[in-house]
């Protein structure tokens, strides 16, 4: 009765083999492990960078650069006449125009005379303004400029003319 019991059972691995069926296992275990991280750290790179955004903006065409700047008048339009105060709105303020909703807008400034959208937080942010041109307070200019201090690039430049500004 031993000799049957040692026939159904499974011939006894070496040392050898179970030590390389152990390696092969943690082999593939850590390459898994390796993949998952590099692309939970990929996703998170480009997650968190909004100057794939910023890059993405400047890449856009003037009629959508038109519309930006329709929609940031229509902030303007919402300001009472005479009004001589600066108003700070939240990203996800129910009064933005979708268009700028799209864009993730940490924050924007409505002034008396212009708008600044913010995007984005410390070094990695950019901005978009629309306000006069600093020359000819006639033209205005949707600018767009990544972080503090750097140089803002003109997208587009609008004649508006007194009459339009004296109707809002």
């Amino acid at each position: 009765m031993k000799q049957r019991i040692e026939s159904v059972l499974p011939a006894p691995r070496t040392d050898k083999t179970a030590a390389t069926y152990r390696l092969q296992s943690l082999d593939q275990v850590a390459l898994l492990a390796l993949a998952v991280c590099c692309v939970l750290i990929s996703s998170l790179l480009s997650g968190c960078d909004p100057s794939t955004g910023y890059r993405h903006f400047l890449g856009r065409s003037q009629g959508y650069y038109a519309e930006v700047a329709d929609s940031f008048d229509i902030l303007l339009s919402q300001e009472p006449p005479g009004a001589a105060h600066i108003r700070k709105l939240g990203g996800t303020n129910e009064s933005l125009p979708a268009l700028l909703k799209d864009l993730h807008p940490t924050y924007m400034v409505i002034g008396t005379n212009g708008v600044e959208l913010m995007v984005g937080y410390g070094r990695m942010s950019y901005g978009i303004g629309w306000a006069p041109s600093a020359s000819d307070h006639s033209l205005w200019e949707l600018k767009a400029s990544r972080g503090e201090g750097s140089r803002a690039q003109v997208l587009l430049i609008r004649r508006k003319h007194a009459v339009q500004e004296e109707n809002r």
